[in-house]
């Protein structure tokens, strides 16, 4: 990669990061010194092999986005999660009942959340 796409992954990844990126909390969830998150948000360096794999699962973001600039086509995985996830609620509250008792749709997302608990993402 040219050092004008290292800079540009560097903004990439600090929006991943979210708004107040906080270097050694996100360098202890890497098992990574500091100075080398810095480096990835400046664009100086780019993470390797597992690290990548470890920031889609944190960040939710797709890999070939973060590394080129391009919009993935498909879901990430915890998009895909997600989605499914609400499905279920949905699904659940359908079979249980079609009434708007307060009570009941808290029992509702209740068992929803227990069917969720069981289910991993992929």
């Amino acid at each position: 990669m040219s050092e004008k796409k290292h800079e540009q992954f560097g903004k990439r990844i600090k929006e991943a990061f979210g708004p107040k990126p906080n270097a050694p909390e996100i360098a202890g969830l890497f098992g990574c010194a500091p100075e080398t998150i810095y480096a990835w948000m400046r664009g100086d360096q780019l993470p390797h092999g597992e690290n990548l794999l470890r920031l889609k699962e944190l960040y939710s973001v797709c890999i070939d986005e973060l590394l080129t600039g391009k919009p993935c086509n498909k879901f990430s995985s915890k998009c895909w999660w997600l989605r499914q996830s609400l499905e279920t609620v949905v699904s659940v509250a359908n079979q249980s009942t079609k009434q708007e008792d307060p009570v009941l749709l808290i029992k509702i997302f209740e068992r929803a959340i227990e069917t969720l608990k069981n289910q991993k993402p992929h």
